[in-house]
């Protein structure tokens, strides 16, 4: 493929344009222009939202939960629990003393809120279980989320 060519399936993905100062600049034709990949977001592109989750206390501390926006009416809610679920949706908690839906997670504008989904096995937060199933609280920057025997510490970027 020659300087200027593109592939048929990539021409809407790249944008041709002359470089100031290129000596053939004074033929402005498609052959003379240098061609600059600009990747637009594919199908399927990840797109992250603000906030995140570090593992503090259990199985796997020091790792990071980052969220990820989703298509659809629920693309910024995300649940917690021992059951399987949706893909960038759901976080599965392996922990026997976790509920098989123990709490979700929805993002309102700029904060997230936590709900808590069990009704034998309550979310906490900073040392307060969230009382009743539907509960919900705002949180804040630092924290403390427990679900079970794992702990969580809320970061808001």
């Amino acid at each position: 493929m020659e300087l200027g060519e593109v592939a048929n399936e990539d021409r809407a993905r790249v944008l041709r344009m002359h470089v100031a100062g290129d000596r053939r600049d004074a033929v402005r034709d498609e052959r003379s222009a240098v061609t600059l990949r600009l990747e637009r977001p594919q199908d399927g592109t990840l797109q992250f939202l603000p906030g995140r989750l570090e593992i503090i206390d259990g199985r796997d501390v020091g790792q990071e939960i980052k969220f990820v926006r989703t298509p659809g009416p629920d693309g910024t809610t995300i649940t917690f629990g021992r059951a399987e679920g949706a893909q960038y949706r759901h976080v599965q908690l392996h922990e026997p003393t976790v509920s098989r839906m123990h709490a979700k997670l929805a993002l309102d504008g700029k904060s997230w809120s936590l709900v808590n989904l069990s009704a034998t096995n309550p979310a906490i937060v900073n040392g307060m279980p969230l009382a009743g199933e539907g509960s919900t609280v705002v949180l804040r920057e630092g924290d403390r989320i427990e679900m079970g025997e794992v702990v969580f510490r809320f970061r808001a970027k």
